[in-house]
């Protein structure tokens, strides 16, 4: 029975029939959103106030921080939370701006501010030796944190090792996403006439090879965060400020970093080509190059069993 023919319907009969849609869709929509289970866990207050949201697991003398990329969150990272290391605990940290944790306005949302936050962090936490584990933005954050380690060297910080995915490490990589943002007409009106939804499709689209698996398992989770207050506010700021001050200084530490180093890289990432993940490894001394195929600029949510699987032999090859 097509629209016109109920609407030509005596008016109980569509009565009826429109009621029974309405609970079926009603019904429908609950179950969905019923599936999304996301919520804040613990929360760390920086010394200027900020609310970072984390979650550990396991236990171990041995610390292993997650940073997630653009956009995303602790959840990111969803396929380690039931998986142990020998003698290690796992940190899953919300970035300012990002998931849980406050997004305040006009902010510092650098990644120099970022690396700060979570030096504070692991100081906080009486953490002295730590594995690094940053994906894209969060890569960036991993290696504004390893320039402050190795030219002041007075954070009295051991970082063991290092875990880098599809980071936009330098300075001439701009993906389209952060000049939409950068863009006021174009961001308006994205901000006004285009749903969450649509955001969090073609967000999938531009970073999964993948689209159609994808969209199955992480439109839910990728459409919630989208939604959340103060989530344009921040990821707006972050496009703004992306690009650090110092760039030349982080770019020309990358040759300090003597502490192992693996690079995993999607061979068919779209925003950040695989050439970049050459040019890094070229740059950092002591490191490795694992390509990934058939999968984008998120291996951890892509591949995420081969993901795991690779940095787990990585972490037992350098364990103590």
């Amino acid at each position: 029975m097509n629209p016109v023919q109920i609407l030509i319907m005596p008016n109980r009969q569509s009565v009826k029939i429109f009621v029974l849609f309405t609970l079926i869709l009603f019904f429908h929509l609950n179950a969905h959103a019923q599936n999304v289970q996301y919520e804040m866990k613990d929360s760390f207050i920086s010394q200027n106030g900020v609310v970072l949201n984390y979650m550990e697991k396991n236990q171990g003398e041995n610390a292993v921080v997650f940073l997630h990329g653009f956009g995303l969150s602790t959840y990111s990272w969803e396929i380690f939370f039931g998986d142990s290391l020998a003698n290690s605990k796992f940190y899953f940290i919300d970035l300012k701006g990002f998931g849980f944790s406050d997004k305040p306005e006009n902010s510092d949302y650098s990644i120099n501010e970022q690396a700060k936050l979570i030096i504070e962090f692991l100081h906080i936490k009486n953490i002295k030796r730590v594995s690094l584990v940053g994906h894209s933005y969060g890569g960036m954050v991993c290696l504004a944190i390893m320039n402050e380690i190795v030219r002041k060297r007075t954070n009295g910080i051991d970082v063991k090792n290092i875990v880098l995915l599809d980071v936009p490490a330098h300075r001439d990589i701009k993906p389209k996403f952060i000049k939409v943002l950068n863009n006021d007409f174009a961001f308006n009106l994205i901000q006004k006439f285009t749903s969450r939804n649509l955001i969090a499709k073609r967000v999938l689209s531009a970073t999964f090879f993948d689209y159609k698996k994808a969209n199955e398992k992480y439109l839910d989770r990728y459409e919630f965060f989208f939604k959340m207050q103060g989530i344009e506010n921040s990821m707006r700021l972050v496009a703004r400020q992306i690009i650090p001050d110092n760039i030349d200084e982080i770019e020309g530490s990358f040759g300090l970093i003597q502490c192992p180093t693996l690079i995993l890289w999607g061979a068919e990432d779209k925003l950040i080509p695989l050439e970049y993940g050459h040019l890094l490894n070229k740059q950092i001394p002591n490191s490795q190059l694992e390509i990934i195929e058939k999968c984008g600029h998120v291996p951890q949510e892509e591949m995420p069993e081969l993901t795991k699987s690779i940095m787990m032999d990585f972490w037992e090859k350098y364990s103590d």
